[in-house]
Formats: C-alpha cells, structure tokens, sequence
C-alpha cells in the first residue's frame, strides 16, 4: 500500500496535473475538457488514465486482502484467550 501512494504522490504532480492543465478548463466548481475530441485521442492522457486506474484497483485488492487477514489473525487471538 505504501508503494501504491508512493506511485500516486509521484504521478499526481509529475503527469497528472500538467494533462489535466493541458485538457481541462476550470471555471469556479466547474471543470469542461477544452477539447474533448483531443482528449480522447491524447495517449498520453488515456495511459495516465489506465495507468490511475490500475493502481486504485490493485490499492482496493490489497487493502481487502488485508482486512481479511487481520480478521483471521483476531479470530485466532480471541480463540488462544478462550
């Protein structure tokens, strides 16, 4: 898990926010593509986006994994107290 914030800490400031400058529009709360066909074709853009995904699906899997484990470790805890 500290890899997975460790990869996003790295590519929030460093990917992420100079695509989301180069596409998006910030006007207050609202924020359009200026260029939605040219976001779509941007592979940079898409791979970042693939790429973000990825890592929240294998941050999800992970922290699951761990919540199962550290419910066996309790059950076999209150089952050595008993």
């Amino acid at each position: 898990m500290q890899e997975t914030k460790r990869l996003e800490d790295q590519l929030w400031p460093a990917v992420v926010v100079p695509l989301y400058q180069k596409h998006i529009r910030v006007s207050g709360e609202k924020a359009t593509p200026m260029d939605y066909e040219a976001l779509l074709k941007d592979a940079e853009f898409l791979n970042m986006l693939s790429f973000r995904g990825n890592l929240r699906k294998e941050s999800t899997t992970k922290k699951r994994e761990v919540s199962q484990q550290t419910a066996e470790v309790v059950l076999l805890i209150e089952n050595e107290l008993r």
